[in-house]
C-alpha cells in the first residue's frame, strides 16, 4: 500500500508543533538573573554614652557628639553616665530630650545645666553626687527601672510619673532640693520610697519642696531618723 506524500508531510507537521507548542510557555518563564540590593528598616543598637569631653574641650554642649564615648548624641535606647572620672560640666543644650537611664556617679560633682530643658527618663538611674539645674526631668520609668537618689543637689522641676518610682538612699552625703531662682521640687505623681538607717536628712533650701499630687501618689519612708531640714541659704 503506498501512502501518500502528504500525509507523511502533514504528519510530521503535526509532530513539530505539538512539541514546539509544548515547550513554548517554558521558555517563556526564563527569566535572567539580575542581582540587586535590598533596604532593610533601620535598627539602633542600644548604648552606654559616657560624658567625656577631651581635655582643653572649650564647648561643653551635649549636642556635640564628639563630647560622649560612643561619639554620638545619646537617644531613648541608651544608658547616659556621668563618671567621677571626667568631672566636667555639662551644657544641655538639646532641648526635650529621652534617655533610658541615668547614672551620676559618686565623684561627679560638676554642674549639668539644663537651661530650660527638659530630660525623660523611661528606665531609672543613679544620682549619687553632682548638680542638675535650670530645667525640668520627668521620671517616667516605662521600663520599670527605679530612680535611686543617693546624694548631690536637685535644682530643677523633678517629676516622678504615675508610673515612675523613685527611691530616696540613705548615705553619708546630704541631698538637697533648691529653689529660688532655680525652682528646685520634686513632685511626686508616682511612688517615692525613702529608705533612711542613720538620721538620713533631705535639705529644702529657698522654698525647695518635696510635694504628692495626682490621683494615687505614695510617699512612704522605711527606718528611723528621716529629717527634712529647711535652710534659707
Amino acid at each position: 500500500m503506498k501512502w501518500p506524500v502528504t500525509y507523511f508531510g502533514s504528519f510530521w507537521s503535526r509532530i513539530r508543533n505539538y512539541y514546539c507548542t509544548k515547550s513554548q510557555p517554558l521558555r517563556n518563564k526564563r527569566k535572567s538573573f539580575r542581582p540587586c540590593l535590598e533596604c532593610f528598616e533601620e535598627r539602633c543598637v542600644p548604648a552606654v554614652a559616657t560624658w567625656d569631653p577631651a581635655v582643653g574641650q572649650m564647648n561643653l554642649s551635649a549636642s556635640v557628639a564628639l563630647n560622649w564615648t560612643t561619639n554620638a548624641i545619646p537617644g531613648p535606647l541608651d544608658d547616659v553616665v556621668f563618671s567621677a572620672d571626667t568631672d566636667v560640666r555639662c551644657d544641655m543644650d538639646l532641648g526635650s530630650w529621652t534617655i533610658k537611664s541615668l547614672t551620676i556617679e559618686q565623684g561627679y560633682t560638676s554642674t549639668i545645666k539644663l537651661f530650660g530643658g527638659l530630660i525623660t527618663i523611661t528606665n531609672g538611674g543613679v544620682m549619687e553626687d553632682g548638680r542638675l539645674s535650670d530645667g525640668a526631668v520627668s521620671i517616667d520609668n516605662a521600663g520599670n527601672g527605679d530612680f535611686n537618689w543617693s546624694g548631690g543637689t536637685i535644682e530643677v522641676a523633678l517629676a516622678v510619673e504615675t508610673n515612675g518610682r523613685m527611691t530616696i538612699e540613705d548615705g553619708p552625703v546630704q541631698k538637697v532640693v533648691t529653689g529660688g531662682q532655680e525652682g528646685g521640687a520634686i513632685d511626686n505623681m508616682g511612688q517615692i520610697v525613702w529608705v533612711t538607717l542613720d538620721e538620713d536628712r533631705i535639705g529644702l533650701q529657698n522654698s525647695g519642696s518635696i510635694s504628692n499630687s495626682g490621683n494615687n501618689p505614695r510617699f512612704e519612708v522605711r527606718g528611723t531618723d528621716a529629717h527634712f531640714v529647711g535652710t534659707s541659704g
